[in-house]
């Protein structure tokens, strides 16, 4: 698990240096201020008191980074063991995995939304379509975005099992802690 944390460090100096290809900078920073813009808005609304803006600005801004950061770690590391068990995991390279990640940490934060119907549910049939319906828009999502964006990686379907299942039980956790 460190090191996957390690490796998206690592990623985030390659970022810095110039050696990552523009379209997953672009998404990098694109998805961090989105997360953050969101979470400004909610503390806005939250808080009816006047607060110091540039602080509420801050904090968005590095929790959406450690959040980024923390998503993409464990994500990775989750792929590195199913890399033990699965073949086509094993195949892709790491530039692959990273922007595989990517677009599951996208497809998370905009399908996340859709459990707090989950949490509001109270008939179990409803909760199971409710699931249902996250993952089928987790894969779409995921292939949606892989198609339309530029470093087009061919997602084995283990993959894409694996993120749904992460996906889902990730935001399950989230919404009922």
């Amino acid at each position: 698990m460190l090191g996957e944390l390690i490796e998206v460090f690592k990623l985030i100096i390659e970022i810095y240096k110039g050696n990552v290809p523009l379209t997953q900078v672009y998404t990098v920073v694109a998805v961090i201020a989105g997360v953050a813009l969101i979470d400004i808005i909610i503390e806005i609304i939250k808080s009816r008191e006047s607060k110091n803006i540039l602080k509420i600005i801050l904090e968005s801004i590095v929790s959406s980074f450690i959040g980024f950061t923390l998503y993409l770690g464990i994500y990775i590391f989750i792929l590195r063991i199913g890399g033990f068990f699965i073949e086509d995991i094993d195949t892709l390279s790491n530039q692959d995995i990273v922007w595989i990640a990517i677009i599951s940490y996208i497809s998370f934060f905009v399908l996340f939304t859709f459990f707090f119907l989950y949490k509001k549910a109270s008939n179990i049939a409803i909760k199971g379509i409710i699931i249902g319906c996250h993952i089928i828009l987790t894969a779409l999502t995921m292939r949606g975005m892989n198609l339309v964006w530029e470093p087009q990686v061919e997602l084995p379907i283990f993959v894409m099992i694996l993120t749904i299942l992460f996906n889902t039980l990730i935001s399950i956790f989230f919404i009922t802690f």
